[in-house]
C-alpha cells in the first residue's frame, strides 16, 4: 500500500472513531439533561407517550436543552472543536454570520441512532414546542451516518428476526420504540426518509419476511405501495397490517393492547391482496362501469405476480366474486404478463 494512501485510510478510520468518541458524550449530556430539573417537561412528554423507564434507558433517551449554546459549551468543555462538532451534525454554522455556529438540536426528546455494532452514529430529536414546525428532526448525513442506509432499531432487530426471520417495518422511531416495549423488538423505522434500496439490502439480511406497518393516512398508503414494490424485487415476501381505528401502531398499541397487535400481525394481508384492495377504494362496485375498472385494474395487478400458481388462485377468486368467465381475465392477464416481462427485460 502506498505510503501516503495509507495515512489517509487511518486518517479516515480515526476520523470514524472521533466520531463515534462526539456522539457518545453528546447522548451522555442528553440523558444527563433529561434526570435535571430542566428535563421535567421532557420527562412528562415520555411518561404521556406510555415509555417506561427502562424503555428510555434500553434506547438512551435524552433531552436537549431549551438553549443555543447549550451542548456546543458542554461539548468545547470536553475538548472537542467547533469543526469537530460540525462534522457530527451536533452544532451548525450561522448563514447570516458565518462566525457563530449554534446546537443543532433544541427543546427536543433526543434518541441515539445506534448501528449495529453499537456505536452511535447520529440522533434523532422530536419538538416539544408546538411552536416548533419541524416535529422531527434527523441528524444530516456525516462520515458515520447516512440516513439512505440506516435503519432506526435495527441493531435490537436484527437478533429478534434471527428468530422468526420476520421484520415489522413503521415510518416513526417512536412507533418503533413503543413497539419494542410492548415485546415486538423486530421493529426498525427509516429516519426521514422513504425505503431506500440500501436499507431494503440490509433487511434481507436478516429477514425472509417484512409486515410493513405504516399509517393508515394516505401518505402512509402512498408509503406503503412503493415500499412494496421496492420489497419485492429483491424477493423479500411482504404483508401489510390492516390498521382500523389508529393512525399508527403507537396509537393502536396503547388503545388495544400488545395481544390485539399481534393479532394483527397474523392478520396481515399478503401484498398482492392489499394492491387489490386499495384498487377497489375509489370504485363503485355496485355498477358495471365499477366493476370493470376493478376488474381491468386487477388483472394488472395480477400480472404483475411472478408466481404462476399465485396468479391462478387469484384469478380463480375474482372469477368467482365478480361473476367473470376464467377464460377473459385469463386472457387478459396473460396479455399484460407479456407487456409486463418484457418491460422487465429492458430493465
Amino acid at each position: 500500500l502506498p505510503e501516503d494512501t495509507f495515512f489517509r485510510n487511518n486518517q479516515g478510520v480515526d476520523k470514524r472513531k472521533r466520531l463515534y468518541e462526539i456522539n457518545k458524550v453528546a447522548a451522555r449530556f442528553f440523558f444527563e439533561r433529561l434526570k435535571s430539573d430542566e428535563g421535567k417537561a421532557c420527562r412528562e412528554y415520555l411518561v404521556r407517550r406510555g415509555l417506561k423507564a427502562q424503555t428510555v434507558q434500553k434506547y438512551g433517551m435524552g433531552f436537549a436543552p431549551n438553549s443555543w449554546s447549550a451542548l456546543k459549551t458542554y461539548m468545547l468543555g470536553e475538548g472537542f472543536t467547533e469543526q469537530e462538532l460540525i462534522d457530527a451534525s451536533l452544532i451548525s454554522r450561522s448563514q447570516k454570520n458565518t462566525r457563530n455556529t449554534y446546537d443543532f438540536f433544541v427543546n427536543r426528546a433526543m434518541y441515539p441512532f445506534i448501528d449495529l455494532r453499537g456505536n452511535i452514529v447520529g440522533f434523532g430529536g422530536r419538538a416539544l414546542s408546538s411552536e416548533d414546525k419541524r416535529k422531527y428532526l434527523n441528524s444530516k448525513d456525516t462520515q458515520v451516518y447516512q440516513k439512505n442506509k440506516f435503519l432506526f432499531s435495527m441493531n435490537f432487530a436484527k437478533n429478534a428476526a434471527v428468530k422468526d426471520k420476520k421484520i415489522l417495518l413503521c415510518e416513526g422511531n417512536l412507533d418503533v420504540i413503543s413497539l419494542n416495549q410492548a415485546g415486538f423488538e423486530n421493529a426498525v423505522a427509516t429516519c426521514g426518509t422513504a425505503l431506500t434500496p440500501e436499507q431494503v439490502k440490509l433487511i434481507s439480511n436478516y429477514a425472509d419476511e417484512v409486515i410493513i406497518c405504516y399509517d393508515s393516512d394516505e401518505a402512509g398508503q402512498k408509503a406503503t405501495r412503493k415500499a412494496i414494490n421496492l420489497l419485492n424485487e429483491v424477493g423479500l415476501k411482504t404483508n401489510v397490517i390492516k390498521m382500523e381505528g389508529a393512525k399508527d401502531p403507537d396509537e393502536y398499541i396503547k388503545k388495544n393492547g400488545a395481544e390485539k397487535f399481534r393479532a394483527l400481525i397474523s392478520g396481515a394481508v399478503s401484498d398482492i391482496e392489499y394492491k387489490l384492495l386499495t384498487i377497489a377504494t375509489d370504485l363503485d362496485l355496485n355498477t358495471d362501469d365499477g366493476r370493470l375498472k376493478y376488474l381491468s385494474a386487477a388483472a394488472e395487478v395480477i400480472s404483475n405476480e411472478n408466481d404462476v400458481m399465485t396468479r391462478d388462485i387469484y384469478i380463480g377468486r375474482l372469477c368467482e366474486k365478480y361473476g367473470v368467465s376464467r377464460t377473459a381475465l385469463e386472457t387478459k392477464v396473460k396479455e399484460l404478463r407479456r407487456k409486463f416481462v418484457k418491460t422487465q427485460e429492458k430493465k
